[in-house]
C-alpha cells in the first residue's frame, strides 16, 4: 500500500481559504523593511504570508495587509501581486 506524500497547505490572508502552498503566491518581509512577491516559492526569508494569484483577492489582501503583516502595501508589491494573478488566470 502506497504512503500519500503529504502536501502542506496554507491561508489565503484575503479569502482565508487554505489551498496547497504551491498554489498561493508568498509575501515576504525583507531584511530592509521592504515586501516582495515570491512566484517560486524557494525564497528563504522570515515572516511571510500568502495570497490567491487572484485579482479579487490581491485587491482584498490590499485593504487588509496593514493588519496581517503590521504595515501598509506598498504599490510596487500591488502592482507584482497584480501581474502574477493576470499571468495566472491568462493560463
Amino acid at each position: 500500500m502506497e504512503k500519500q506524500k503529504h502536501l502542506p497547505s496554507r491561508m489565503c490572508i484575503a479569502c482565508r481559504k487554505i489551498r496547497p502552498k504551491q498554489e498561493l503566491v508568498r509575501i515576504i518581509k525583507l531584511r530592509d523593511n521592504g515586501y516582495r512577491a515570491d512566484v517560486s516559492g524557494k525564497q528563504q526569508g522570515g515572516r511571510g504570508a500568502y495570497v490567491c494569484p487572484d485579482a479579487a483577492c490581491v485587491e482584498k489582501a490590499k485593504k487588509i495587509f496593514g493588519k496581517a503583516m503590521h504595515c501598509r502595501m506598498d504599490d510596487a508589491l500591488y502592482e507584482d501581486l497584480m501581474k502574477v494573478a493576470n499571468e495566472y488566470t491568462e493560463k
